[in-house]
């Protein structure tokens, strides 16, 4: 490929974009809560847990301005507050579990680090992201309200979820999943 070729090229990617209008998109935090907590449901159902976290956990980041605007408290530190508690541990080391594979899809760890997802995770997170936008908006959309009715989204319910099905590690070395039952 000579000059040219290049140049020839490079007017061609160029007259590609000025003939195609580049989208544009306006959103309020709230709506854009609502399209990742809508997307992360679609992606559930389809099979898609590691993207369905994501934008979960990425809902409740658009949220948690607005609920410490209302003041009122975020599902992350209910959750928390009630673990710590539960358990008789500090809150600090239950953040840094409920936040371990949020950050890892956000960031990623350290040098040939991973995680592992279920589905159970993913309905957790959007479980989360649910409660925060209800708290926010007091609704749900029809998609929404569908997820909540098949899954439990109630603050309990999310906390007792949490126990039962990721048999969370505090730290201690025991996993907490013979605490409930059902």
């Amino acid at each position: 490929m000579n000059e040219n070729d290049v140049i020839r090229s490079l007017q061609n990617i160029r007259t590609v974009y000025e003939v195609q209008p580049e989208p544009i998109v306006t959103l309020t935090n709230i709506e854009l809560a609502a399209l990742h907590i809508e997307t992360a449901i679609y992606l559930t159902q389809a099979g898609d847990i590691m993207c369905a976290t994501a934008l979960a956990h990425a809902a409740e980041g658009v949220l948690v301005k607005v609920i410490y605007s209302m003041k009122k408290e975020t599902c992350y530190i209910a959750l928390r507050k009630q673990l710590a508690s539960l358990f008789k541990i500090p809150e600090k080391e239950v953040g840094d579990t409920l936040r371990m594979k949020r950050n890892f899809l956000n960031h990623g760890n350290r040098v040939n680090s991973n995680v592992t997802l279920s589905t159970e995770e993913a309905v957790l997170a959007i479980n989360r992201a649910l409660f925060d936008y209800r708290t926010v908006t007091g609704k749900w959309s029809p998609q929404m309200a569908a997820f909540a009715d098949k899954h439990s989204t109630s603050l309990r319910g999310v906390l007792f979820s949490y126990i039962k099905r990721s048999g969370i590690d505090f730290g201690t070395g025991e996993v907490f999943e013979p605490f409930i039952s059902g």
